[in-house]
């Protein structure tokens, strides 16, 4: 299945220009603004950082919702929702379910730099713009997020956006060396099992929503197997209204040996031989699949780094790891020694006592010199200056220049604090006479702020001002054209 940027793209090479060129002239210009000051309203030109956040558009958000009727208004094709993930957006939260920088199979695009016209057909798949998809599931590799050429990442959707080649260098991604090493089991199984939730897309109903998710929920609860499937996990706020997050369904969905697709969209059932009876204690009836465990054992020892064993617990939907030692203690042992062996050692046993070691007249001749300096430091570097790891020497014995460092580091960081306000103020006010108007989130990122409110929370009739001064500009735009 295409994704929806990949399909503009195409859209742009079969009429003969650029991706820029046709978002710029044809596309944006007939959807409106979905966050801001101009929500609603139609925009002008293409802002600036519209190909940073473009990869929404594969997914479920407002953004998506109205790029889709104009697309097929212009096109003349139906459905093209199809091509993102809009068809689960009532089933499956948006909260981390599309990537932020473009990735690909090199198998999936071939070796094609020497038939232009076969290169043609080629399109980035909506499965890898998920981020629980690690692996193609059809060549059994990795996904790829680096050009082999530059090696740069790439937006997932920009002006220089073509189907199989770089949008930095624009250098052909494809190839056809298979991958050395086999793919991890469970990045494969989530892969497969994902591709087939997309697949059934087209089959589902109108009104399609929660609930039957809600009822497979009850099942399993009722049956005493989700109890300790999910540890930290919002399971109460799946039975209401909130949707659950993909990777949660994947954790989920292996735990039950279950596949996605029938966890949202299809009945389970469960023999009533097996549900726990009133009154029983259900974690003592919980069992989770010896081949799962073995398998997720098995997995962890082939890396170079196993993860502890409290991890694969979690990850096979266990809360603590003796089901994992009293069933595979030999594994888990492997697995431990392996990790042990992997870790760098501690340092020498001796190290506080060096650290004692350490003269107090040279800790108190050098709190003396940081004092004098006057500029705001960390306890910890002043401990590093001195030879020690941490700061908690500082604590024993040198109360007096200790709290007059930190006195001295909140004076200095309150004056310079206030200098920035002054400086932001007079920016704000120079802001006020330029032509054109910059907006409070320009000025913001000016100050390397990464929220516009840190400004207008300090200074609101300053940012009011801005306003009405570029909605008047807007007007007047507006009224000439």
């Amino acid at each position: 299945m295409e994704s929806l940027t990949s399909y503009i793209t195409r859209l742009a090479a079969a009429h003969a220009v650029e991706t820029g060129i046709l978002v710029n002239r044809e596309l944006v210009t007939r959807v409106p603004c979905t966050k801001g000051f101009y929500a609603g309203a139609l925009p002008l030109t293409l802002q600036a950082s519209f190909y940073v956040s473009a990869y929404p558009l594969n997914g479920m958000g407002e953004r998506t919702r109205l790029w889709v009727p104009v697309l097929e208004q212009l096109t003349g094709i139906a459905r093209l929702d199809l091509l993102t993930c809009l068809p689960w957006a009532k089933a499956i939260s948006c909260v981390r379910l599309i990537r932020t920088e473009r990735a690909w199979c090199p198998l999936c695009y071939g070796d094609q730099t020497n038939n232009p016209l076969e290169s043609e057909l080629v399109y980035d798949q909506l499965l890898w713009a998920l981020q629980v998809v690690k692996v193609c599931p059809i060549h059994r590799s990795p996904l790829q997020s680096h050009c082999p050429f530059c090696g740069r990442t790439q937006y997932v959707f920009s002006a220089k956006t073509r189907s199989g080649y770089c949008s930095r260098c624009q250098s052909w991604l494809g190839g056809t060396v298979m991958p050395v090493e086999a793919p991890d089991a469970f990045d494969l199984q989530v892969a497969e099992m994902i591709g087939e939730l997309l697949s059934a897309s087209p089959l589902l109903p109108a009104d399609f929503d929660l609930r039957q998710f809600q009822e497979n929920i009850r099942t399993l609860r009722q049956s005493g197997q989700i109890h300790n499937a999910i540890r930290r996990r919002n399971i109460k706020g799946w039975s209401k209204k909130s949707a659950p997050q993909m990777d949660s369904l994947v954790l989920l969905s292996r735990s039950q040996n279950v596949s996605m697709l029938k966890l949202l969209a299809e009945p389970i059932r469960i023999n009533a031989a097996v549900r726990i009876p009133v009154g029983h204690n259900y974690r003592a009836h919980y069992r989770i699949a010896g081949s799962i465990i073995k398998e997720a054992l098995e997995s962890a020892l082939r890396k170079d780094l196993p993860p502890p064993l409290e991890e694969i617990a979690n990850q096979v939907g266990y809360r603590c790891t003796d089901p994992l030692q009293r069933r595979y203690r030999e594994l888990c042992a492997e697995v431990m020694r392996k990790r042990h062996a992997a870790l760098p050692h501690p340092g020498p046993p001796d190290l506080i006592a060096r650290e004692k070691a350490v003269p107090r007249q040279k800790i108190e001749h050098l709190l003396s010199e940081v004092l004098r300096e006057g500029r705001p430091v960390t306890l910890r570097s002043v401990a590093q200056k001195i030879g020690l790891t941490t700061s908690r020497r500082l604590y024993k014995g040198f109360h007096d220049l200790r709290r007059a460092i930190v006195a001295q580091n909140n004076l200095l960081r309150q004056q310079l604090r206030l200098q920035r306000q002054a400086t932001i103020k007079e920016a704000l006010q120079a802001a006020l006479t330029e032509a054109p108007v910059p907006t409070a989130t320009e000025i913001s990122r000016r100050f390397g702020y990464k929220s516009v409110s840190a400004i207008t929370r300090s200074f609101p009739e300053q940012c009011a001002a801005l306003k009405s001064i570029a909605r008047n500009a807007l007007l007047i735009r507006r009224g000439h054209s």
